[in-house]
């Protein structure tokens, strides 16, 4: 009955003249699916589309090369960006330019972590992120803003192809440290805690 009624909600908000995205994204944080890795969305700072494309790779629904072949749209799934197949094992966080960027916030965040593949981080964040708490809200933020950064790089090679400069996962790291940084700021009961990270 629940998911009848769920259905009908969406159905209605499809059918309205305006598209509110904070009705959705709102629904996405209330839905009751019971998930392991549901405790990576309660407290996360990051921003509403870093959440979103977190929640999108959680469900294993974002659109890789691999899962584009699945259903036909492409004939291969060769990394952009390496010389990988592109699924989201690889993608978050094998391949090596994107490793680069979460190993490096990782570092910021002084995080002791040898990264894998998706399997491997989202078993390891569910575990980290288990416990409340200030350092779980930190690295929540974090996972969720890197994810997203990373989508948006994978997507500049696609389609602007954009691979010309070899040093732009640097600048990616402290742009989702800068981010990080102003979305802990802003809450005043966090500032404390990642006033220490700034020095």
């Amino acid at each position: 009955m629940g998911d009848v009624s769920h259905m009908a909600e969406w159905q209605r908000m499809l059918t309205e003249s305006k598209f509110c995205k904070k009705i959705i994204y709102m629904k996405f944080l209330n839905n009751s699916q019971d998930v392991p890795w549901k405790k990576l969305f309660f407290g996360n700072a990051a921003r509403p589309r870093a959440i979103f494309t977190l929640w999108m790779v959680c469900l294993g629904r974002i659109s890789t090369k691999t899962r584009l072949m699945k259903f036909g749209i492409l004939d291969n799934n060769n990394c952009v960006m390496c010389t990988g197949d592109e699924d989201l094992n690889h993608l978050f966080f094998l391949c090596e330019r994107t490793k680069s960027i979460w190993q490096e916030v990782l570092n910021w965040l002084q995080v002791e972590h040898g990264t894998g593949g998706w399997d491997y981080e989202l078993k390891w964040m569910i575990h980290r992120c288990n416990q409340k708490g200030w350092k779980s809200i930190l690295l929540k933020t974090a996972l969720a803003e890197t994810v997203h950064a990373c989508w948006l790089y994978r997507n500049s090679f696609v389609f602007k192809d954009d691979d010309k400069d070899r040093n732009r996962h640097r600048r990616i790291a402290k742009e989702i440290i800068d981010r990080i940084v102003q979305r802990i700021w802003n809450k005043p009961k966090l500032r404390g805690k990642i006033a220490p990270f700034l020095l």
